[in-house]
């Protein structure tokens, strides 16, 4: 029988039957070849005969219609004793199978079940299986043996060829000829169930495949496989390799659970959830494979791979856990394009002392995240998982979060973001890396030849006790900070690690703006504790605790830095712990609107240095310039500027002040050219018992100083000394 033949009867009795329905649906189980015999006996039709090659360990199945109804079963007995390894089935009637009974094997012991119907398949809600193996159902035209000999879904000269070398490939001869969906797994209001024994696989090839309606598919500690096809080639069965094919079909998940965790009452081994295709979409649904006890799970857990998009949608869960010493398994999904709304979540975690997998994003164009979230996550001891993210654009708006987090163990999980195109991060959303008890793992963001902007949004690592913050490095083509925009790494509480180092380089950088909030973006607590509105780069040493290390360093390397309405860079301590650093190589430098660059110290840790190099500094407007301030009994930091040309306007200062007992820092500025107007400052203040900071200012070339206010000053108003102007 030809596939255009077969074609024709799956058209017209797809135009016969509209809806096959759960009451519609009787019991016609007929043979068509191959010495197949099927006998009735109440509800159960047994299975017997069929072709075994050799007496060998394949026993071959032809089918002319296969329908089991509700409360039926499809019984394939072995009666014979035979040992057999794989059970192969072919339904050849060109009308769709429906099963809403159960498909059960007798006497096989082990044995896999693989059935084919090019006319298509529905598992309908009071579907089960009970077999011994795994089971694998498909749309395909023939399955190859591995010695090569085809088992062909239609009778014809090649059946006397069979052997008994096991299935290798489920193969497709053109574009399936099942009206689509091919596969159809519908759960109904009952919730419907298939599954296969612990460490078995469960897979459904074919054309289109739908799985809803609360259906699961459940394989514990084992596999659940699933490709849709739409052209001609194989798929190979061991690895669900669709290489061979030039495309590929849709898959529809939607109200459905896909499980292949371990047992919960003991040791149990997550399995992998693999899935291949075109496009994908999952709505409503949850996709896990959870470790139990003292074994790993499987390398791979859940394993996406699509040549189209993939929509994750509605409170999707995509997740791998361990709760034990075991390893969980990693996260991968592969796709041209992805979007996530709605609560989506890709998520690892562990809740022992097993390492958490990995998570992996990869696709060739847009990754569109909003209102969802990718994480890692340690509940326990175990390390958490690290996250990476290797997109052409990404768009993370509305709350959404990219966050490695651990609460105990030793060490943080990293997070990296890899763009070829732009990464826009807004209304709320961040990606960040955080602990408790930890050191923190780093956040590395790299689009060298894109941009990246954060409009209202965050980066972020932070330490709330033993551990160190981790670092933050941006490379990219350009910056923009903007709506509150934030930077910043944070050691808060009683966190006696160092704050982590941000160190930016791009061709441009853009700050300025605030939150429409009114408070800092940043993640509870950390902003807090930044308590910022402000767009801006921060470097936060917060802790309490007087065994609390230091902050880190903000290095930004760029041809041009722009900074203005209320911008900011900073460095701050208010408690033991030293500020860190600010280190700026910069072309132009314009400070505006009152942007500004400080350090502060409000304890005893001493304040940062502000050390920047220049080819041109602008600095207009009150409020903005350099600051460096103290107000307890910590010193305050230094202002080192170093640049060819030195504009300052309407108000614009470089300044050092002490309110407390900590000695103000001093200013050094060597410049060839220095201007001055408008009221524009460099001065060293002392309001309390510290001492004033000396100024040092060098100009080779040119000092112009004009307008009331202007100019160079240091002032006493309390019992410390003022600084020196030299």
């Amino acid at each position: 029988m030809g596939r255009l033949l077969i074609r024709a009867l799956v058209v017209a009795s797809f135009a016969q039957q509209p809806g096959i329905g759960l009451a519609q649906v009787a019991t016609t189980i007929t043979s068509s070849g191959l010495g197949t015999t099927v006998t009735q006996t109440g509800t159960t039709h047994n299975i017997t005969g069929g072709t075994r090659p050799g007496n060998g360990a394949n026993l071959f199945h032809s089918f002319g219609l296969f329908n089991v109804g509700e409360g039926h079963s499809a019984n394939f007995l072995n009666n014979t004793g035979l040992a057999t390894s794989n059970i192969l089935g072919r339904v050849t009637g060109g009308q769709r199978s429906s099963i809403f009974g159960t498909i059960q094997t007798t006497n096989f012991g082990a044995a896999n079940l693989f059935l084919v119907n090019p006319a298509g398949w529905i598992f309908g809600p009071t579907a089960s299986l009970n077999v011994g193996g795994a089971f694998h159902v498909s749309t395909a035209d023939y399955i190859r043996l591995s010695d090569g000999v085809l088992f062909n879904a239609t009778p014809g000269p090649a059946d006397p060829l069979l052997t008994s070398a096991p299935p290798a490939a489920f193969g497709f001869l053109g574009s399936p000829l099942c009206v689509s969906p091919c596969i159809t797994v519908d759960g109904g209001f009952l919730g419907g169930t298939l599954q296969v024994p612990e460490g078995q696989t469960l897979s459904l090839v074919g054309g289109d495949v739908t799985i809803t309606g609360a259906a699961t598919l459940f394989a514990p500690s084992g596999r659940v496989q699933i490709a849709s096809v739409a052209s001609g080639g194989e798929v190979t069965i061991s690895d669900l390799n669709v290489s061979a094919l030039s495309q590929l079909g849709k898959i529809d998940i939607s109200g459905s659970f896909i499980n292949v965790s371990g047992d919960f009452s003991g040791d149990g081994a997550g399995g992998t959830v693999v899935i291949r295709g075109g496009q994908l979409f999952v709505d409503s649904s949850t996709i896990t494979s959870e470790t139990i006890g003292n074994l790993d799970g499987a390398s791979t857990g859940v394993d996406i791979q699509m040549v189209d998009r993939v929509e994750f949608t509605n409170g999707t869960s995509i997740t791998t856990a361990t709760s034990g010493t075991g390893r969980g398994g990693n996260i991968e999904v592969k796709a041209a394009s992805l979007s996530m709304g709605s609560g989506g979540t890709i998520l690892s975690q562990t809740f022992g002392d097993g390492q958490g997998g990995n998570v992996s994003l990869t696709t060739d164009g847009a990754a569109e995240i909003s209102g969802s979230s990718i994480s890692s996550a340690s509940f326990g001891t175990g390390l958490p998982g690290d996250i990476s993210v290797n997109v052409g654009a990404l768009t993370l708006t509305d709350a959404s979060t990219i966050q490695a987090g651990l609460f105990s163990g030793t060490e943080g999980a990293n997070v990296t973001v890899t763009a070829r195109d732009s990464i826009v991060i807004s209304n709320g959303s961040g990606i960040s890396s955080q602990s408790f008890l930890s050191n923190v793992g780093q956040v590395a963001i790299s689009a060298p030849t894109a941009s990246l902007t954060i409009d209202n949004g965050f980066i972020s690592t932070g330490t709330l006790e033993t551990g160190n913050a981790g670092d933050i490095s941006i490379d990219v083509q350009s910056l923009t900070l903007t709506g509150g925009g934030q930077i910043a790494s944070s050691n808060v509480f009683q966190a006696t690690g160092s704050g982590g180092d941000v160190t930016i380089n791009a061709n441009s950088v853009s700050i300025s703006g605030t939150s429409p909030t009114g408070v800092s973006v940043l993640p509870s607590p950390f902003g807090d504790f930044v308590n910022n509105p402000n767009s801006g780069i921060f470097s936060a040493a917060f802790s309490e605790s007087p065994l609390a290390g230091p902050g880190g360093t903000i290095t930004v390397s760029t041809p041009t830095l722009t900074m203005t309405a209320g911008g900011t860079i900073s460095v701050a301590t208010v408690g033991g712990g030293d500020a860190g650093n600010v280190a700026l190589n910069v072309g132009d430098l314009t400070l505006a609107s009152s942007a500004r660059i400080d350090s502060s110290t409000t304890a005893a840790g001493a304040g940062g240095n502000l050390n920047i190099a220049a080819e041109t500094v602008n600095i207009g407007g009150a409020g903005s310039g350099l600051f460096s301030t103290a107000s307890s009994t910590g010193n305050a930091g230094q202002i080192n500027l170093a640049t060819p040309t030195l504009t300052m306007a309407d108000g614009g200062k470089i300044s050092v002040e002490t309110s407390g007992g900590g000695s103000a820092g001093s200013i050094s500025v060597n410049a060839s050219n220095l201007t001055q107007t408008g009221g524009a400052q460099v001065v060293s203040s002392t309001t309390g018992d510290g001492a004033g900071g000396m100024l040092a200012v060098t100009a080779s070339e040119l000092v112009s100083i004009s307008g009331a206010g202007s100019g160079l000053l240091s002032t006493a108003s309390s019992t410390g000394n003022a600084g020196q102007i030299n």
